[in-house]
């Protein structure tokens, strides 16, 4: 040894203290029985582009094996599109052996919401004054074009407070 995975021919030889030797031919088999190693990469979090109703987001998870040949897919996929929301990401790692092993993480995609300022008053809460009519919730990303109508507006009560992001 060391020997190569799968079946290996060897010959086996014994002798013994007066100089007699008998020999025979017999297989080692070699097994690849540890699964492969995947990590995959930290939550993701993301603002939803304005104007459209998903967002693009492309992933790689780290692999490895103590055997060549190990691959990894995603479900979904790297390159995917993704709604608004959270969305679990599982991977999965396979060698040659067909030895696997798995992880995964979060995307969320948080709504981009744009103020038009199109409504009867400031409010945030008022569905009419965004792009869309339909009003922020908490985890959403606020874009407000510096051409808006109502620059100067107002979070109501129970109006979102836990923002993803706001941008002038």
């Amino acid at each position: 040894g060391p020997y190569p995975k799968g079946t290996n021919a060897v010959t086996l030889t014994v002798v013994d203290n007066q100089g007699a030797s008998n020999s025979c031919a017999a297989s080692i088999i070699v097994l690849d029985s540890t699964p492969p190693s995947i990590t995959c990469p930290a939550n993701i979090v993301t603002n939803l582009p304005a104007g459209q109703t998903s967002a693009i987001v492309s992933y790689v998870p780290t692999i490895g094996d103590n055997c060549s040949g190990v691959t990894n897919f995603s479900t979904p996929p790297s390159g995917s599109s993704f709604a608004p929301g959270t969305t679990t990401v599982t991977c999965t790692a396979v060698d040659a052996a067909g030895n696997t092993n798995t992880c995964s993480f979060t995307v969320t995609v948080n709504a981009t919401f744009t103020w038009s300022g199109a409504g009867t008053n400031s409010f945030w809460t008022n569905a009419a004054n965004w792009v869309g009519n339909a009003a922020p919730v908490n985890g959403s990303a606020l874009v407000f074009p510096t051409n808006a109508a109502r620059l100067v507006n107002t979070n109501t009560a129970g109006g979102p407070t836990n923002l993803a992001s706001i941008t002038f």
